[in-house]
This record gives structure tokens, C-alpha cells and sequence, in this order.
């Protein structure tokens, strides 16, 4: 701030960084759509979704979609706060395709569609109060990490087969929990 031209170049700097990751996220969110066209498993539109969310949070976070628009301040804190929540229930939606949860028990899918509700009554308090609507929503997104990483008695590993089914190689080291 001393020095204008070493300010002007941290600037520069961030401008490019900015272009930089608004960039790939738009051309990764646009491929996963067009994979989504492709091909229909489940899987393709939950990472075309979280795809697009990223893309939009991050757009909200770098002030991209501020300077497009001409939002005002008290605009785009309430578009921040539905950016975390929108952000946090599509990665809930595509956890919940990439480990295939409603083949272990039908529980997990009651679990994911109640959690689905709190987000999207938490975008409409984002409207009344945008500051307590980032935080319930980033604390969902939280959450949503420990569940990923939980050691809970099920594994939520998607390459494990639902209890019952023996494993060849398991059988064979005599490691068979039944």
C-alpha cells in the first residue's frame, strides 16, 4: 500500500490467479455436463451439479459475479450464504451417488433427503439473515467431510459389496467376518 507499483502488481497478481481458477472450474463444471449428456448414470449429474455450484461459490467468493451483475454488498452476502448451502447439498447429493448408500439401507436415503430439507429451508433464512445461514451451511459442509471419513460400523467405501457377500480374497486368507 506504500508502494503503488508493488500494490498494483499484487493486484495484477490475484486478477490472474482469479481468471486462472474461475477458468478450469467453468471448463470442468461445462465437461461434467457434457458427460452428463453422454452418459446417464446417476453419478454424472451429481458431479455436473457440484460441479456448476463450485463454479458459482467460487465466482461469489472472487467477486466475479459482483462486478457481471452490479450486486451491492447486503446482495451478495445473501447470495454467499445460498452459494454454501446450494455447495454443501450437492456435495451431499454426490457422496450420496459416488458411495451408492441407498444399496446398504433405505435409512441413508431418508437421512440424505431430511439433511436435503434443512438446506433448502436454510436458502430461505439466508434470505432473513445471511450470517447465521453461512454458518449452519458450513457447518453442514463439515459434516458432510466427518461422514466421508467417519469409522462408523459400515464402511462408506463404495467398492465394498453390502454385508452377506463374501470376498474371494478375504475367503481364501480365512478373514470372513459374517
Amino acid at each position: 500500500m506504500w508502494e503503488p507499483d508493488a500494490y498494483k502488481d499484487k493486484v495484477n497478481s490475484f486478477t490472474l490467479y482469479y481468471g486462472i481458477v474461475i477458468g478450469i472450474a467453468g471448463l470442468l463444471a461445462l465437461f461434467l455436463t457434457i458427460l452428463f449428456v453422454v452418459k446417464g448414470s446417476i453419478m454424472f449429474p451429481a458431479a455436473a451439479a457440484l460441479g456448476w455450484a463450485v463454479l458459482i461459490y467460487i465466482g461469489i467468493d472472487f467477486g466475479f459475479w459482483g462486478k457481471v451483475f452490479d450486486m451491492s454488498a447486503g446482495a451478495e452476502r445473501v447470495w454467499r450464504a445460498c452459494g454454501e448451502a446450494i455447495l454443501s447439498a450437492t456435495l451431499l447429493v454426490f457422496l450420496f451417488a459416488y458411495l451408492n448408500l441407498s444399496r446398504w439401507h433405505v435409512r441413508y436415503a431418508h437421512i440424505t433427503i431430511a439433511w436435503l430439507a434443512a438446506l433448502a429451508a436454510l436458502i430461505a433464512v439466508a434470505v432473513f439473515d445471511p450470517a447465521v445461514a453461512a454458518g449452519i451451511a458450513r457447518m453442514s459442509l463439515a459434516g458432510i467431510a466427518v461422514l466421508r471419513t467417519c469409522p462408523c460400523h459400515l464402511s462408506f467405501d463404495a467398492r465394498l459389496r453390502p454385508r452377506g457377500a463374501v470376498d474371494p480374497d478375504l475367503a481364501a486368507a480365512g478373514r470372513v467376518d459374517h
